[in-house]
């Protein structure tokens, strides 16, 4: 059997070697803005991560956002001994120093509220305590991270929901 027997001429030819690469180069480009969009999307991907934080006269918790774009904060939750607390503002926090017996040693918190925007490569207090030279700070720090749980739920530019919390295994 040869090409004169299947009676295709080369216009035929032509045109089928068209249509095919066509059919590649639309394939082609599909995966190629598909590729973009996933790179888009990482490319400004927030990772918040939370850490407790201590010095000499303060000790507490900081959320740092450690991804390549903004986290916005959707949500906030902080339970002691497993039961979550309800706050509203300055004064809920007075409830839930009272249940870890840290009243009188308010320092400050974070705005960290739903619609706060933290950039990235920078950090918030999510609330300090002070620390005094009288305390015994290996067994009072140890104590109040074994007790307090906090989760913060947040979103990227593109609305892909994260969570973050520690300790992370509670």
């Amino acid at each position: 059997m040869s090409i004169k027997d299947f009676n295709i001429s080369t216009d035929k030819i032509l045109s089928l070697s068209a249509i095919v690469i066509a059919i590649v180069s639309i394939s082609v480009a599909v995966w190629e803005g598909l590729e973009t969009r996933k790179h888009n999307r990482l490319s400004v991907r927030p990772k918040l991560e939370i850490y407790y934080s201590t010095n000499k006269s303060k000790f507490g918790y900081v959320v740092v956002n450690n991804g390549l774009g903004p986290a916005v904060i959707t949500g906030k939750k902080i339970f002691i001994d497993g039961k979550e607390i309800t706050y509203t503002g300055f004064s809920g926090y007075d409830d839930f120093l009272e249940k870890l017996g840290l009243a009188d040693r308010y320092a400050a918190h974070g705005v960290i509220t739903p619609g706060f925007t933290i950039k990235a490569g920078k950090s918030e207090n999510i609330i300090l305590f002070d620390l005094y030279e009288s305390d015994e700070a290996e067994t009072l720090l140890p104590e109040i991270y074994r007790r307090v749980a906090i989760e913060i739920e947040y979103k990227s530019m593109y609305d892909e929901i994260f969570t973050c919390r520690i300790p992370s295994n509670n």
